[in-house]
């Protein structure tokens, strides 16, 4: 007879997760207790899984947001310990290591310049890459470097053949080409992201801001779906700083008059520039994906960028989560997984400057107006703030809310952007030509001959497309029906079913 296999035993972490959720479902333990956070902590150190499993079981019973917020912010404290440094040789160590000639000499090669580069004093831990911005920094002064008022900075061509230079005053006769690959080996060694430091410099303090730092610095007015886009993007943001090619094809974009600092409050939000574009080139060019390495926050200033491409190229631009390029001098494609979000400012002028409707769901408009007695947005004010709105944003993010709106956030949001519409200089004369409610079925024809008043000889494609734009924005769809001579033709119609069909006799023309 086989035996039922029996099933193994709940792990300690399992254990421990059940165990406190009979506690808080019984109220032996009460959800925002210290020790019950801690208690879920060690558990979520423990295994994801168990933690898991102890908050779709207490969620049953209560809400656990707050708890999760809880929970992950002291997990975050726990995390943030310094990290020891690497190990730095006594200057002499390394040089039993070298590689060497049967002469004793050392040898020219790569493994040696990283080893004096790696080990020596004066070099030790002064080469890094910047993995947000794919770039080699200088740490710390090199020796050809003044040591006063240094600050880190990118790597240079000019350091190339100073490291030459130093590498053979060490008794190691590499050439420049050679020491420029050591740098590069170096480099990866000691890698460090700038833009996820800096995000995480600040640990949360509890008091939730993100909601209304629209409405409190850029003077926006407060409503439901203000501050719906002021907590999304900024989760957005986060995201794609901490998780690469996270989805997020979204533009938040200020309006306001000129003046107010749109762009300065723009830069600020990208640390102060530190992590900032301002200078976007043509959507969909190389130029403008590799313009996006090393930026998080990109301004597309006035929304040119968008308007100078099609709806769809915009669109497809927006979207994309992941470029691929060649590095300039580089020998192989690349893939970079995107970590920057677009913010638009824009000067209204009373023209729309959302070309179509499925691309407008990707805007997120708000109208700002002058907050300090200058007449300008609250920019000081804003930069005191940004770390805790930041660190609330992670804690949000880590706790897995998302960056996208609701349902009934988007309903909100689709009345601001069909105010941004931008409307073709016929659609007032086709969409009163059809709001008649007899109308029922119309041809394309009917209405550049009714009601555009042209002539046959006159109508052409491009018109005829323009008319059947104007039609789909407003919502009508298109059918094909058989006209009264046997052929058939495309005609648009209501989604209510409406069947009179209109002059589709091509010989009635209205005079």
């Amino acid at each position: 007879m086989n035996s039922m296999p029996q099933q193994a035993p709940p792990s300690d972490a399992d254990q421990a997760a059940l165990d406190l959720a009979r506690d808080i479902v019984s109220g032996r333990e009460y959800l925002d207790s210290p020790e019950c956070i801690q208690r879920a902590v060690l558990i979520r150190n423990q295994s994801r899984q168990a933690y898991d499993m102890l908050v779709n079981v207490i969620g049953r019973r209560v809400e656990t947001r707050d708890f999760k917020v809880a929970v992950m912010a002291s997990c975050k404290a726990m995390a943030a310990k310094p990290v020891a440094a690497a190990p730095v040789f006594e200057s002499g160590d390394w040089r039993a290591d070298l590689k060497r000639t049967v002469t004793g000499e050392a040898r020219a090669v790569q493994y040696n310049v990283e080893l004096a580069l790696k080990h020596d004093d004066a070099m030790a831990r002064a080469i890094a890459r910047d993995e947000f911005r794919d770039t080699i920094m200088m740490m710390r002064a090199a020796p050809w470097v003044a040591v006063d008022g240094f600050k880190p900075r990118p790597w240079t061509d000019g350091d190339d053949l100073k490291a030459t230079s130093w590498v053979q005053s060490m008794d190691i006769f590499a050439n420049a080409e050679v020491v420029a690959k050591a740098v590069e080996a170096v480099a990866e060694d000691f890698k460090f992201d700038s833009l996820a430091d800096w995000i995480r410099t600040t640990d949360w303090d509890g008091e939730s801001r993100i909601d209304g730092w629209l409405t409190r610095y850029c003077g926006v007015e407060d409503s439901i779906y203000t501050r719906a886009v002021a907590r999304r993007f900024l989760i957005g943001a986060v995201s794609r700083a901490l998780r690469p090619g996270t989805k997020f094809d979204t533009m938040l974009v200020l309006e306001g008059d000129q003046g107010l600092r749109k762009s300065t409050f723009a830069r600020v939000l990208g640390g102060d520039g530190a992590f900032f574009n301002g200078t976007l080139a043509d959507m969909g060019s190389k130029d403008s994906r590799e313009g996006l390495r090393g930026s998080w926050i990109v301004e597309v200033a006035e929304l040119d960028a968008m308007t100078r491409k099609d709806s769809s190229t915009a669109k497809a631009f927006l979207a994309t989560e992941t470029d691929r390029f060649r590095r300039a001098y580089g020998r192989r494609d690349t893939e970079f997984q995107r970590r920057c979000v677009f913010l638009g400012t824009f000067n209204p002028d009373g023209v729309g400057y959302i070309k179509d409707q499925t691309g407008g769901r990707r805007f997120w408009p708000v109208v700002c107006r002058a907050v300090t007695a200058e007449g300008h947005l609250d920019i000081d004010g804003f930069r005191e703030a940004l770390p805790q709105l930041l660190a609330e944003a992670v804690i949000l993010m880590e706790t897995g809310e998302q960056a996208h709106l609701t349902k009934s956030e988007e309903e909100f949001a689709r009345e601001q952007q069909d105010e941004r519409m931008d409307r073709d200089a016929w659609h007032e004369v086709v969409a009163n030509h059809v709001a008649d409610p007899g109308m029922g079925e119309v041809s394309v024809h009917d209405i550049l001959r009714n009601a555009v008043m042209k002539v046959d000889r006159e109508i052409t494609q491009v018109d005829q497309n323009r008319v059947a734009r104007i039609l789909k924005r407003i919502g009508m769809v298109r059918k094909q029906r058989r006209t009264p001579s046997g052929g058939r033709t495309w005609v648009y119609a209501w989604p209510d079913g409406a069947t009179n069909v209109v002059s589709l006799n091509p010989t009635v023309i209205r005079a």
